[in-house]
């Protein structure tokens, strides 16, 4: 079985033209899948993920199998899953102090406003995405006015202290819908150098009703738990697999790392992110948002699943166990893997 493959060079000139990519060999599908165990703290990707990834990929990961590699920052492997000063660009409200790709609040150039101007709304929060809480309007200060103050999930009330408004910019269509990409990177630290690296590969999220935000605001929300409740919706045809032959994906992640202050220690930090990027009419890249805890699909074979795969097996089955045996070598002689459709690292 294969995927088609679409290169994003050719999307952003109009050309929907595709080439085919082998789906990776998975394991069967386990009753339960990986799971992440969000605590709203300074943790990311929980112990469940050790205690599942042996089972759903057995070839990736022998290190799996050890107790004390967890989340907790603490752990006697010194492996961390932060580093200070990442919140950054992780808090929508502050990612335009840190990227020149941010949407912002500022006014636009009339040539890319929609018009009437319309405004999208959604909360500045870490833990709270998948479309909740997003809404589209002509009514700014309704818009503001209706923001909920506290958001439960699992039982638990998280504060919605800072939100955002965004003007509603005229995308860039592919065949007349509205799309937006999901790529992913990773952040790491070995002592006071800061590392950053992204996938070629990622997913291109199109909305299953063409573009018209007026009459249906749910063709300007791309996300997929939004989409995939609509009739009509499939994988195959809303879940493209896509690849960054711009390289944009490397320049944003270079640039987040540049101007973000961040502060490692004499542990090991790494941090998996998802990069959320849409395109204006003209085809200039804009970041939406960046993920801390990306969704990974190992189970499903979909185009997802297909940019999971290759991220999991680099990064639990490569970065993570070169880190741990790396321990023990000085600085100058330490190495890590690369791979051919691995992006560069970028050195702060």
């Amino acid at each position: 079985m294969e995927l088609r493959v679409y290169s994003l060079s050719h999307v952003l000139s109009g050309r929907f033209d595709f080439g085919y990519a082998p789906l990776i060999d998975a394991a069967p599908a386990q009753a339960s899948k990986l799971t992440y165990g969000t605590t709203g703290g300074q943790k990311r990707y929980g112990l469940t993920l050790f205690k599942t990834l042996d089972k759903i990929l057995p070839q990736v990961w022998d290190f799996s199998r050890i107790p004390d590699l967890d989340n907790s920052n603490s752990n006697k492997l010194r492996l961390g899953w932060y580093i200070d000063g990442y919140e950054n660009f992780i808090q929508k409200h502050l990612l335009p102090i840190v990227s020149s790709y941010a949407i912002t609040e500022s006014p636009l150039s009339s040539s890319v406003q929609e018009k009437p101007q319309l405004y999208i709304q959604k909360p500045s929060h870490p833990f709270i995405g998948s479309g909740k809480l997003i809404t589209v309007s002509q009514d700014r200060e309704a818009l503001i006015k209706a923001r909920v103050k506290d958001y439960k999930i699992g039982g638990r009330n998280y504060s919605i202290e800072h939100w955002i408004i965004q003007p509603l910019i005229q995308p860039l269509l592919w065949e007349g819908r509205k799309f937006d990409c999901r790529f992913f990177g990773v952040v790491f630290s070995i002592g006071s150098k800061v590392y950053a690296t992204s996938l070629d590969f990622g997913v291109a999220r199109l909305c299953v009703n063409k573009y018209n935000p007026r009459d249906d605001p749910l063709t300007a929300i791309t996300n997929i738990s939004v989409q995939e409740k609509i009739p009509g919706y499939n994988s195959k045809d809303h879940l493209l697999l896509i690849r960054d032959d711009t390289n944009i994906v490397s320049k944003i992640l270079e640039e987040l790392i540049v101007n973000t202050e961040l502060f490692p220690t004499e542990n090991y930090h790494l941090v998996v992110l998802g990069f959320d990027i849409m395109f204006s009419w003209d085809a200039k890249p804009l970041l939406i948002e960046v993920n801390h805890e990306p969704h990974l699909e190992l189970t499903v074979h979909n185009a997802e699943q297909y940019c999971s795969m290759q991220f999991v097996s680099h990064v639990f089955g490569e970065l993570i166990p070169s880190m741990i045996r790396n321990q023990s070598v000085p600085p100058s002689e330490r190495e890590f893997p690369q791979r051919e459709f691995w992006g560069p690292v970028i050195q702060k």
